[in-house]
């Protein structure tokens, strides 16, 4: 009976250690290797997502005792309670720019981590990835998820872990900016899952075929994940208000880089504030609607315009021309439009955008594009520029102002500018026109006024004289008291007369005498040879500089012929010892005075029945001159007349003046001694 206990407690000690050392084992087991992951379906979703479709699975891989286990399809004997992982995946963009994951449902227990991914378009059917974002449940706040992509091949994990709360209850949204910056990735080992030195370039994006998580676990605790998202297009820089650089999909060094953008604010609103945010690599040059409002040639730094009060509902044109001088290309910008019904329109620069070729014209305001005009190609976003700084500058611009249109710069106003000044130049084409006749046929006269006075000299001018030579002779051969004698020398004094009659006339048509300097000269000498043979004293006064003005034969003729009936009067009628000839000149006038010592005369009862008198203040008149005689029984004569100079001032200055000289003279083409 004692050795029957014995045994029995032996056993007992025995399957106690036993049960101790398994526990033991078990205890290191887990403290060495970690605790459960799970990853399992949860049904409170987001109200707008779901599943579609049936794509490709989720794959696991997970270590457990340094030993990497896929855990994709066949569970090993560790992982309990599901025989298999459930998957489903959404293989078509579920939103704008977005790309969805199903749900994943996975009970395993002592794992350390796990590579969790599912396997994608190839670079996302040409979407270039801007985000991510994705739920997460877990029980340790010191449990962490890494954002994992397959890139050429190689996986890489995001540097950026997240941490929940270790509330189990609590579903966290976690969202993640894309970035291909060196130090937001490292490698990952897949042959033993874990994490390698940082990048040293930026991430490739060119290939990108696999998305997922990189989990680690802490202690016993359960991961949960749920509705993982891939956000492409272009990304919203929430911090500095833009979008993702943009170029062409060709980038080369020395290449200009036309964009433009379609800008519609709807009717009815109004713009409360328009902030437009540009930059690019390395200059550009930013038109609204046709008109440039800025420039810029610091890629580094953001350049802000208010663009408030040229913002209107309706259509307008956002165009930009942009300048790469070497290395990479881009232009990134952002527009913000707060509308007064509360509404928020945003503008990012995205593939939206279109490129310009260089041989489009009307570009800058085309409402439309053409189908020519292929969409920008997206680069990265705004912050992943290489060498970008990480607090980007911002310099602000004055405001724009509207364009204030004055009337001057009206159509209708040019129209009608333009079309006055081509009435004028085609009156002042025709007014030339008939100056340039006019003065040739000013030439015309001339010519003929000297061959007029050439043919009066030489021919009856030589006739006369011949006579009076004639006359001479014959008086010469006549007794001194002989009547025919008497007779033949009146005849020859009447030809001297003549003779010198034809000389005036001569000098009046002679189109070179049309002076007043020969004018004055003329005068002169006439009026000393007429007062010489007289016992009346000649004395002259005259201006000392005479211009080298023209003075026509209208004018010239009518004062000479005054003058000269001056001059007759005070010789045969004044009794005068002394005659004064006075010429000066005023102005635009030539004043001209004869004036004598004589008996003088009573105007107001002078012989009506003579017309010498009359005669003179006729021949002013005509030629818009003045003829005034003051005179006095016992006082002398004088005699003041007055005619106008043509454009004494600069008579040589303007064709309009020629036209008035050449209208007056051709006003009296017949000569009338």
């Amino acid at each position: 009976m004692k050795s029957k206990i014995l045994k029995q407690d032996k056993l007992l000690r025995l399957v106690a250690a036993r049960l101790f050392s398994l526990f033991v084992l078990i205890t290191i087991m887990q403290s060495a290797l970690g605790a459960t992951l799970l990853i399992e379906h949860f049904d409170e979703k987001v109200p707008d997502y779901s599943p579609i479709g049936n794509a490709p699975g989720w794959r696991v891989l997970v270590v457990k005792g340094g030993v990497v286990f896929d855990c994709t399809t066949n569970l090993p004997g560790f992982i309990y309670d599901y025989p298999a992982l459930s998957s489903s995946y959404g293989g078509a963009r579920s939103g704008p720019g977005q790309w969805s994951v199903g749900f994943l449902t996975l009970i395993g227990n002592v794992v350390s981590n796990a590579l969790i991914w599912v396997e994608a378009p190839t670079n996302f059917q040409g979407h270039a990835i801007t985000g991510f974002s994705y739920y997460s449940r877990n029980d340790s706040a010191a449990s962490s998820t890494r954002i994992v992509v397959r890139a050429n091949g190689r996986w890489y994990a995001s540097t950026t872990s997240v941490h929940d709360s270790g509330v189990p209850a609590d579903w966290v949204l976690n969202t993640l900016r894309f970035t291909t910056s060196p130090g937001a990735w490292q490698e990952l080992n897949t042959n033993n899952l874990t994490l390698g030195s940082k990048l040293s370039q930026p991430l490739p994006t060119n290939n990108i075929s696999a998305v997922g998580f990189y989990c680690l676990t802490a202690g016993r605790s359960r991961m949960r994940l749920d509705e993982f998202r891939v956000v492409t297009g272009s990304v919203w820089d929430q911090d500095f208000s833009v979008g993702s650089w943009i170029w062409a999909e060709q980038r080369m060094d020395r290449v200009t880089c036309r964009l433009w953008k379609l800008i519609e604010i709807p009717s009815g609103v109004r713009v409360k504030r328009a902030q437009l945010r540009m930059t690019a690599h390395d200059t550009f040059r930013a038109f609204l609607d046709g008109t440039e409002f800025g420039r810029g040639s610091d890629w580094g730094r953001l350049t802000e315009y208010d663009l408030t009060r040229v913002l209107s509902p309706g259509r307008h044109v956002l165009a930009v021309e942009a300048f790469n001088e070497y290395e990479w290309a881009g232009l990134v910008a952002g527009l913000v439009v707060e509308l007064s019904d509360g509404k928020v329109m945003k503008f990012p620069s995205d593939d939206t955008w279109r490129i310009v070729p260089e041989d489009s014209k009307g570009w800058l305001t085309a409402d439309l594009p053409e189908n020519n005009w292929p969409a920008a190609t997206l680069l990265f976003p705004f912050r992943d520029a290489p060498g970008i700084p990480d607090s980007p500058k911002v310099d602000s611009s004055l405001p724009l102002q509207p364009i204030v249109i004055q009337f001057w710069q009206t159509g209708w106003f040019q129209v009608t500018l333009l079309s006055f000044c081509g009435v004028v130049v085609g009156i002042c084409l025709r007014l030339l026109a008939k100056v340039t006749m006019q003065s040739k046929e000013q030439q015309v006269l001339q010519r003929e006024r000297a061959r007029i006075a050439r043919d009066i000299h030489d021919d009856l001018g030589a006739v006369v004289t011949q006579l009076v030579l004639q006359g001479e002779t014959a008086q010469s051969e006549l007794p001194g008291e002989s009547e025919a004698r008497a007779k033949f020398k009146r005849i020859s004094d009447t030809g001297r007369r003549l003779v010198q009659s034809i000389n005036e006339v001569v000098w009046m048509v002679n189109s070179q005498r049309d002076s007043l300097q020969d004018f004055e000269n003329y005068v002169c000498r006439y009026a000393e040879n007429f007062l010489r043979a007289s016992s009346i004293r000649c004395r002259l006064d005259v201006d000392g500089e005479i211009p080298e003005a023209a003075f026509d034969l209208a004018r010239r003729r009518s004062l000479f012929l005054a003058i000269k009936e001056a001059l007759n009067n005070a010789a045969k009628h004044s009794g005068a010892t002394e005659v004064l000839l006075k010429l000066q000149i005023e102005k635009d006038d030539v004043k001209v005075t004869v004036e004598d010592n004589g008996r003088g005369f009573d105007p107001a009862a002078r012989d009506r029945t003579r017309n010498g008198l009359s005669n003179m203040a006729q021949r002013m008149t005509e030629v818009g001159g003045k003829c005034q005689i003051v005179s006095r029984p016992g006082a002398g004569c004088r005699v003041e007349l007055s005619a106008k100079v043509s454009h004494l001032s600069d008579h040589h200055s303007s064709w309009w003046r020629l036209r008035d000289h050449s209208s007056s003279t051709l006003g009296k083409k017949e000569i009338q001694p």
